[in-house]
């Protein structure tokens, strides 16, 4: 596999992750061992961006909703999709904490 598939699956999975938090109001540390581990080892390369993302993710939550409000037009953050909302804050994150991501791939 591919690091560009790598990546999307990663997403994927760190969305999961983010909608367990938020909707399923579930502490960061309990959807790690529920939702992230029996997915991705440890020990696999893959794990500390998995972590760091998440995390990133759902620690910088206000600021990236901070982005999402000045950029929208006629429009009210809490009208959005939960879904739509999460995956712009996966792309926020990833710009602004994740230099080695380059900004078209976000």
């Amino acid at each position: 596999m591919n690091n560009r598939n790598n990546r999307r699956k990663i997403r994927e999975l760190v969305l999961q992750a983010i909608y367990a938090t938020e909707i399923g109001e579930h502490t960061a540390e309990h959807v790690i061992n529920t939702v992230l581990k029996p997915k991705i080892e440890k020990k696999d390369k893959d794990w500390d961006f998995v972590e760091r993302l998440y995390l990133r993710c759902i620690n910088s939550r206000e600021v990236a909703d901070e982005y999402i409000g000045k950029h929208i037009q006629n429009w009210e953050i809490n009208r959005l999709a939960n879904m739509d909302r999460m995956v712009m804050r996966i792309a926020i994150c990833e710009l602004l904490y994740f230099e080695d991501i380059p900004p078209k791939v976000s």
